[in-house]
């Protein structure tokens, strides 16, 4: 077991946001442990701290609240503040839909899709996705989860990137793809 902290850089950039002071404490744990630690689950990254356990760090994930897009506009509005970062006029906005493969096929949403990259299907769970892109930086905007038919939460994926645009056509982004 490691004695780690995490770094003062990281816990300044989490204090911006709105999470209380043990989310914030343990967000920045978390993420230190997902580089530091070659295990990226909850047991691995909690090994690489003395002080804090994994039911601590398992409570983070599964037991705090957490507004996800509240959180989401704070770091979209923290990219705006810095030249590298903010959106242009030349931008692009990016819509992709990706598998992200699961071993696990008890886990919620996880489903078999065709992988077109691989020729084959695999499981795991698709996401729909948007990313702004210029000549300066690009990085993801949001995603929703693509759930399959008989689910009912199930939207197409193109009704998922219709909600994508209309909640983000304030970005002043030249072009949607």
């Amino acid at each position: 077991m490691l004695a780690l902290d995490a770094p003062t850089w990281l816990k300044d950039c989490i204090s911006r946001f709105s999470l209380s002071y043990h989310q914030g404490k343990l967000l920045a744990r978390y993420v230190t442990g997902l580089i530091a630690s070659g295990n990226k689950t909850i047991a691995g990254i909690s090994s690489v701290f003395m002080k804090q356990g994994m039911r601590a760090m398992n409570r983070l994930m599964t037991e705090y609240p957490w507004d996800t897009s509240k959180i989401n506009m704070e770091r979209l509005e923290e990219l705006q503040k810095h030249n590298e970062t903010r959106w242009s006029k030349n931008g692009i906005l990016i819509i992709d839909d990706t598998i992200l493969e699961k071993s696990g096929k008890h886990i919620p949403y996880v489903g078999k899709f065709y992988d077109h990259s691989e020729g084959r299907y695999v499981n795991g769970h698709c996401i729909v996705s948007m990313h702004y892109s210029d000549h300066k930086t690009n990085y993801a905007i949001d995603y929703r989860l693509y759930v399959k038919k008989g689910n009912e939460e199930f939207k197409t994926k193109i009704e998922l990137a219709k909600e994508l645009v209309e909640q983000y056509r304030f970005i002043p982004a030249q072009t949607v793809m």
